[in-house]
C-alpha cells in the first residue's frame, strides 16, 4: 500500500512537470514561428516560474520592439512622414542595438529626403533648367530607381549631382 501511494505521488509530479515543460515548450515554438501573441499561463512555483516571467517578459520585449519597427518603417518608409523614431524602453544588449540601428536608418532617410526636397524646391524657386547639375551634400549608400524613362539613382556618392541622367 505504501508503494502505491509513493508510485502516485512520483506519477503525479512527473505528469505536473511535463505539462508545465509542454506549456513552455508550445509558448516558445509559438515565438520561434513568428506568434508574439502567446503567454505561458499555466500555473507554477520555483524554478519553473522564473522560466516562465523570463519567457513572457522577453515575448513581450520582442513584440513591444517589432511592434515599434513596424510603426516606424510604415510611417517612414510607407507614408512618408519623416522624423518617425522607434521607442522601446527597458531594453538593452542586441534589443538596444537593434532600436538605435532602426533610429539610425529612419534618420538618414529623413535626413536624404528632407535634403533632396529643399533641393527639388530650391530648383524650382529659381527657375534652373532641366538636368541643371545640383551638388547634394549626402552619404547616400541605396539604389532608388522609379519605374519612368528617366530614373534617377542615387549610389555610393559623396556629392550626388542631380540633372544628370544615368543609365
Amino acid at each position: 500500500m505504501v508503494t502505491q501511494v509513493l508510485t502516485d505521488n512520483v506519477n503525479l509530479m512527473a505528469m505536473n512537470l511535463t505539462n508545465q515543460v509542454r506549456s513552455i515548450a508550445e509558448v516558445t515554438k509559438a515565438v520561434a514561428g513568428g506568434d508574439l501573441t502567446k503567454k505561458i499561463q499555466i500555473d507554477v512555483r520555483g524554478e519553473i516560474l522564473d522560466l516562465k516571467e523570463t519567457v513572457n517578459g522577453m515575448t513581450e520585449s520582442l513584440n513591444v520592439f517589432a511592434d515599434e519597427v513596424t510603426r516606424v518603417a510604415r510611417e517612414v518608409g510607407t507614408e512618408g512622414r519623416l522624423g518617425g523614431q522607434a521607442r522601446v524602453t527597458g531594453v538593452a544588449g542586441t534589443w538596444k542595438d537593434l532600436t538605435d540601428n532602426v533610429n539610425v536608418m529612419a534618420n538618414n532617410l529623413t535626413l536624404q529626403v528632407r535634403t533632396i526636397a529643399v533641393a527639388t524646391v530650391s530648383s524650382e524657386s529659381l527657375s534652373i533648367p532641366p538636368y541643371h547639375c545640383f551638388k547634394i551634400p549626402l552619404d547616400c549608400r541605396c539604389q532608388r530607381r522609379s519605374n519612368s524613362e528617366n530614373s534617377w539613382r542615387i549610389g555610393f556618392w559623396r556629392n550626388v549631382e542631380f540633372g544628370e541622367y544615368y543609365q
